[in-house]
């Protein structure tokens, strides 16, 4: 006669989420309360603030359709950092301090509160434009060694990359260009990517003193 596979050990009174109340009926309960109570509910007992750090509390709250969209504002000592947002993370991509440019990538993760270090880039940028095409993070751009720093942009149009930048142009004008960069993967090697200008041209002559700030996609034909 085989053994019964043994049973779990019972929870003790520490972990216990709710009582009298079997915890994956509390993890349906706590899962449901908005994002903004986190902090205060992570204050109740050890076994709450342990729960709002786990993967499987948030996968709980995606399956019940309880995530939220929120707005983060993040305050740094560098200047001229890059940022984007990729699944549920912030990347803040070079900058610098005391005009030193650098390469460092630093990752903030806003379900658990939480920074680290991403991967370095090869050089040091600072106002360089960064941007999302399928799942991957580019970064175009930088102010030059000599001083001379000009504005630099990206947005993904339709699957393509769309950079903006400033150039000196005729008198007292500025030249706004616009290229469109196509990615693909490299037929040799899987693991490299490969960018295709579709096309270059200026877009725009404006006065100098004016400055590209950003540049977004939208979709205009979808009816909601």
């Amino acid at each position: 006669m085989e053994d019964s596979p043994p049973s779990p050990p019972p929870s003790t009174a520490s972990n216990i989420l709710i009582p009298s109340l079997p915890d994956d009926i509390s993890l349906q309960c706590i899962a449901r309360v908005p994002h903004i109570h986190h902090s205060n509910l992570s204050l109740v007992s050890k076994s709450w603030n342990s729960l709002f750090q786990t993967p499987h509390f948030f996968t709980t709250r995606f399956n019940l359709n309880s995530t939220q969209t929120l707005l983060f504002i993040i305050i740094l000592q560098s200047i001229g950092s890059a940022f984007v947002a990729l699944d549920h993370k912030i990347y803040v991509i070079g900058g610098s301090i005391n005009d030193i440019p650098s390469p460092n990538v630093w990752v903030f993760d806003p379900r658990l509160k939480r920074w680290e270090l991403g991967p370095r880039m090869r050089v040091g940028r600072e106002f360089a434009a960064a941007g999302v095409v399928n799942g991957r993070i580019y970064v175009i751009g930088s102010c030059l060694l000599m001083g001379s720093c000009f504005g630099t942009t990206m947005a993904n149009v339709g699957g393509n990359l769309c950079v903006l930048w400033e150039r000196k142009g005729m008198e007292k004008k500025m030249e706004i260009w616009c290229a469109e960069i196509s990615i693909r993967k490299s037929s040799v090697s899987g693991n490299e990517l490969w960018g295709s200008i579709v096309w270059s041209q200026v877009i725009l002559v404006v006065p100098n003193g004016s400055s590209v700030v950003h540049c977004l996609a939208a979709d205009c034909d979808i009816n909601r």
